[in-house]
């Protein structure tokens, strides 16, 4: 750790190239990067409740601006918490916007760092009963998602497909674990449609229609 309280090795001046591209604003948002500090990068709070985001379909993008190229600046990810990402991956779950759900899912699984295992998730103690129900879903669901990736051959953190053997047994993995709080969210007593036609089948048994395949995107 460094005087500020980041990790060493951070690429600032990469950080200030990407910030010159990709903001309309760089030097406060390079401000904003590095205050408050020496804590991680908060995600606003209350999150939307879902149906917010059928009501305004610019409410994700409006939330997350310029997500995919913030999250290749080094300052970004280095004070990005699994949390947050987690909130962002909720966020375009109930934006129904399958490729802001695939983008987040991968880079939440490049990230190789000890605390950015699924079981490391806070429990969010949403007080909204809606809100708690689709964030212990896509727990659960994201869970599912990266055992099936680890059964396939792949390695969280981009490390190279490790191969099955010979008679089509999986590699051996330690897999995800699911927190301990998921399973204690209760199903909606009101079915809650996020997306038409949805057949996650951890959704769906909190009384919930989405669809879960975003999250297994390779």
């Amino acid at each position: 750790m460094n005087f500020l309280g980041l990790p060493k090795g951070i690429d600032f001046p990469l950080t200030w190239r990407i910030l010159r591209m990709v903001s309309a604003h760089p030097y406060w948002d390079l401000l904003r990067l590095l205050w408050p500090f020496p804590w991680y990068l908060r995600h606003s709070l209350p999150l939307p409740r879902p149906q917010a985001f059928a009501q305004d379909n610019t409410l994700f993008d409006t939330r997350n601006p310029l997500i995919p190229q913030i999250r290749l600046v080094p300052l970004f990810r280095a004070r990005d918490s699994p949390i947050a990402s987690f909130y962002r991956i909720y966020e375009a779950m109930c934006a129904r916007d399958g490729p802001a759900i695939g983008s987040e899912t991968q880079y939440f699984w490049r990230r190789p760092e000890a605390q950015w295992a699924l079981e490391g998730i806070p429990d969010p103690r949403d007080p909204d009963p809606v809100r708690y129900a689709v964030l212990a879903s896509l727990m659960e669901a994201m869970v599912d998602a990266f055992n099936w990736r680890l059964e396939l051959g792949l390695r969280r953190g981009g490390k190279r497909w490790v191969e099955r053997d010979d008679d089509g047994t999986p590699a051996p993995f330690v897999p995800e674990v699911m927190p301990a709080w998921a399973g204690r969210v209760p199903a909606l007593e009101d079915e809650l449609i996020i997306a038409e036609g949805g057949t996650g089948p951890r959704f769906g048994a909190r009384n919930i229609i989405a669809f879960e395949g975003d999250l297994r995107t390779v």
